[in-house]
């Protein structure tokens, strides 16, 4: 095992100081506004911790953090940990209404934002309720400064810094989450510092992280993919390169102007990677790992990845915020012939594949894949209903629809909850998603279900195009009419430019069903 796996006490503040001790010059950040070192990270890091500390944050604090992708969220993130305070990350395109319900769950006393995302919040006003504590960051490239309540600002070089870390243990709360919320009200998961750190650790040994890496995620901060991406290049002495938008034109010119090593995108990222467009329009070569997850890879991306990249490593990666984010790979020469599997679980994880009635199922068998290991939760926030649904027995019922073969890996097919009930008979999208994208000029599908007076709930399609093909709807139902079932051809498809994805990259089928029933 790893060294960096096998450290006594490690936290999300260790990472940053052992980077400093062992990489003080190295790059940390790298954006093209320019570099921060490990020792400028920090250094501000202890100078924002000093701040918070003033204003009241200690162990346990809960403290959310409101910011875009860049140095404030980085540097804040680490401040918090130094006080042995818990990270709240916000997504900053949710509405005022559900930001507001997320800070009451929570608990948090104290709000970092960017100065563009402070208003994003309310003052509490409410009889008898605490005042939120505020600090507002402004950010010019690498450097950063505070907006005092007056409006004068103050950069925090000039800010005295925290003199002692608060010291954390691996089983004291890190991180709160809040999932995104596709299939329902948001929920919180509490990750512990341990928990964290296997995650960490799992993705930067399956991803041969080192100090040479420069590792760029494109998707938002908030995600708990930040944790190995960010963090897990960190903990390796590599550097996390920042893209100002995680659109495909942003990625690839970050990607070729910093010799980026290790790419994080979504699936809808990877099939625009693979265009000529842009893997041509860029000098990708520095590309070492190609990384893709958050939603089912559709083999011909993971094929047409090997041709365009040759030379890159693919990993195929599943997890879930619940399971700190890892739970399965499939990577390197694993990858030829089996662009349909996510692989086989990280040491230390256990899965298994049970039917409606709790049993496990044989290898083959499709049914819920449920997962326990020391980086899984075993109960939400506040939330006994969800965990009676959802824990049983030292295991999570991931509420995705898959299958184990004979030598252990996983292949995912739906979510169970996007079943589709036609007249009785149940379906999944993914039966219908796999006739229309097997047809020539198909970019992406999805398949909802919509009511009907008559069925009760009956298919419509949508798709988007492979480049510039030209699509036959029509043509594409009559296909639908001679491989699936009647109940199941869509009766309707529609085309569209693009699918509607959350900030994670997950296809939002309720927007989809909406739009066909309006």
């Amino acid at each position: 095992m790893d060294e960096a796996r096998q450290r006594a006490g490690g936290t999300i503040a260790s990472i940053l100081t052992e980077a400093e001790a062992a990489h003080s010059s190295r790059p940390a950040l790298v954006l093209d506004a320019g570099t921060s070192d490990f020792s400028s990270l920090a250094d501000g890091a202890r100078r924002l911790a000093g701040q918070l500390a003033r204003e009241g944050v200690g162990p346990g604090s809960r403290v959310a953090l409101l910011f875009t992708n860049g140095v404030a969220f980085v540097t804040a993130h680490y401040a918090v940990a130094l006080l042995g305070a818990v990270c709240v990350p916000l997504n900053p395109e949710l509405d005022e209404e559900l930001t507001e319900a997320i800070l009451e769950r929570a608990g948090v006393t104290c709000l970092i934002s960017s100065a563009a995302l402070a208003d994003a919040v309310r003052e509490r006003d409410a009889a008898g309720a605490k005042p939120l504590g505020r600090v507002v960051l402004l950010e010019s490239g690498t450097s950063l400064a505070r907006r005092a309540p007056d409006g004068s600002v103050e950069s925090l070089e000039g800010m005295a810094s925290l003199s002692h870390p608060t010291p954390s243990t691996p089983g004291d709360p890190a991180i709160l989450f809040f999932t995104s919320g596709t299939t329902g009200a948001p929920k919180g998961v509490l990750l512990t510092h341990a928990q964290v750190l296997f995650g960490i650790d799992a993705w930067a040994e399956r991803w041969s992280f080192d100090e040479h890496t420069r590792s760029l995620m494109a998707a938002p901060f908030f995600h708990v993919v930040y944790n190995p991406l960010v963090l897990g290049a960190h903990r390796r002495g590599g550097a996390a390169v920042v893209s100002s938008s995680p659109a495909v034109g942003s990625v690839a010119a970050t990607a070729e102007r910093h010799g980026v090593t290790a790419l994080m995108g979504t699936p809808a990222l990877m099939r625009q990677l693979t265009s000529e467009r842009w893997s041509r329009r860029h000098d990708l070569s520095s590309l070492e790992s190609l990384i893709y997850g958050a939603a089912p890879t559709p083999p011909e991306v993971v094929r047409a990845l090997g041709e365009r990249f040759p030379r890159a490593r693919r990993f195929n990666c599943y997890g879930m915020t619940e399971t700190s984010s890892a739970l399965t790979c499939l990577g390197g020469e694993e990858v030829a012939g089996r662009e349909d599997s996510v692989g086989r679980p990280h040491p230390g994880v256990r899965l298994r594949i049970v039917g409606p009635d709790g049993r496990d199922l044989p290898p083959g068998e499709r049914g819920e894949v449920c997962a326990s290991g020391p980086n899984v939760i075993t109960a939400y926030v506040d939330a006994p209903a969800l965990d009676a649904e959802r824990f049983f027995g030292g295991w999570l019922r991931t509420g995705d629809l898959g299958a184990l073969d004979g030598d252990g890996r996983l292949s995912l097919f739906d979510r169970l909850d996007d079943q589709i009930n036609v007249a009785g008979e149940k379906f999944y999208p993914f039966q219908i998603e796999e006739a229309l994208a097997s047809q020539p000029g198909v970019g992406e599908v999805a398949a909802v279900g919509v009511a009907d007076a008559l069925r009760g709930r009956v298919v419509h399609a949508f798709v988007t195009t492979a480049g510039a093909a030209q699509l036959d709807l029509e043509a594409l139902r009559r296909h639908c009419i001679e491989h699936l079932p009647a109940c199941i051809v869509p009766r309707r498809i529609t085309l569209l430019d693009e699918l509607p994805r959350n900030p994670s990259g997950k296809v939002e089928r309720r927007k989809l069903a909406d739009r066909a029933e309006g």
